[in-house]
């Protein structure tokens, strides 16, 4: 659940129901896990982590997905943009890609601008929370190598 006032984004939720995680918080009171305040992920490089793919975006390598994947250490596919978005805030994670609607990651932006991650477009530039589209989220280290390679 992602609650945004006046279109900025205050709080957000993602619960994992089959890990009993819930990420709660927002840009005025923090990140939590399950109450317990969550640093923010180490700004890492694609090289040096996990990248979460869209199995459709890899098979078909669209924004040439599969060099993002070949450049990173290995891709994880889970088919939940909640799950690998909260991958992503919890630093297993340095990046996600997947063609997104709002819902799928208003309350993943949230969270993720609130830990210092990045939030944008597979271009780099702003989503718009009123359409769908590719929607890139990482440390912004990752962001980099993969807009270079987009």
């Amino acid at each position: 659940v992602g609650l945004y006032v006046d279109g900025k984004p205050t709080l957000g939720y993602i619960f994992d129901v089959m890990a009993n995680k819930l990420y709660a918080g927002g840009p005025e009171v923090g990140v939590t896990l399950n109450g317990e305040l969550l640093a923010a992920p180490a700004d890492v490089d694609l090289s040096a982590g996990l990248f979460g793919a869209s199995a459709p975006l890899l098979i078909q390598d669209r924004f040439n997905m599969q060099t993002i994947i070949a450049k990173s250490l290995g891709p994880r596919i889970m088919g939940s943009a909640g799950i690998q978005i909260s991958q992503v805030l919890a630093g297993e994670l340095v990046g996600y890609l997947s063609y997104l609607r709002p819902w799928d990651f208003a309350a993943g932006r949230v969270l993720a601008e609130s830990l210092g991650l990045v939030v944008s477009r597979v271009d780099g530039n702003p989503v718009n929370m009123l359409s769908s589209g590719a929607v890139l989220i990482a440390t912004n280290r990752a962001q980099r190598s993969i807009l270079a390679i987009v």
